[in-house]
């Protein structure tokens, strides 16, 4: 059995994230972009943009996290891989450093796994409490880890999908890995890049390479 990971923003939803989908949603965006830019300046730690976040979004409600996740672009064919990833007998997991309140939203595709930053869950209707547990880029290959050991295999048997420098640590880590469109620096890193709008499309050709009896394969031990 093999885990294949899959990363969220930028990679199943090109070109946004969960938190500017949210933002846009709720009006938002000017507060979120500020927040983005101090962070980005080093003006404050992952934890307090976190908490800034939950400050912002303190009256979201799970209606307003629906409408975000089906307003947001996002790549073609992701519930048709992930019943390909099924017939392979394998499992497939999203790990994302957004709002696990959001990552949820991604179950209707038939993930077996999701995991994503927590924050407490206030009450009904509302969506965003104060953070718990947030993720950074290595607390990626920590999930994994423990996703892989709980279902009887290893991170260095596992796929991973992404597109930027959050998921360089667990292509690090894996068997294979492919840069869906990756920035420059994860494309070098990457086993496989791909350009356009469909998993389907990204996910074959991965098989290609890494299912013995394909053409042009990369042969992997399947386990």
């Amino acid at each position: 059995m093999r885990l294949i990971f899959f990363d969220l923003d930028g990679t199943l939803l090109p070109g946004t994230s969960a938190s500017l989908e949210i933002a846009k949603a709720t009006g938002t965006a000017t507060q979120l972009l500020t927040l983005e830019g101090s962070f980005a300046r080093s003006e404050c730690t992952t934890y307090q943009f976190a908490e800034a976040i939950a400050s912002l979004w303190s009256e979201v409600t799970l209606e307003h996290v629906a409408q975000a996740f089906a307003r947001c672009p996002k790549l073609s064919n992701i519930g048709a891989t992930l019943e390909l990833v099924r017939e392979y007998g394998w499992r497939s997991c999203l790990i994302t450093m957004s709002p696990t309140f959001f990552a949820l939203e991604c179950l209707a595709w038939g993930f077996d796994f999701v995991y994503g930053s927590e924050f407490q869950k206030p009450a009904h209707p509302f969506a965003v409490g104060a953070p718990v547990n947030i993720l950074c880029p290595e607390g990626k290959v920590r999930i994994a880890e423990t996703v892989c050991s709980e279902n009887g295999t290893q991170i260095c048997h596992s796929i991973a999908f992404g597109d930027s420098v959050s998921d360089t640590f667990l292509f690090d880590r894996v068997a294979y890995s492919v840069a869906v469109n990756g920035t420059v620096t994860l494309r070098a890193r990457a086993d496989l890049c791909y350009e356009g709008k469909d998993l389907l499309e990204a996910f074959n050709l991965m098989l290609d390479r890494v299912v013995p009896g394909k053409a042009d394969s990369k042969e992997l031990e399947i386990v």
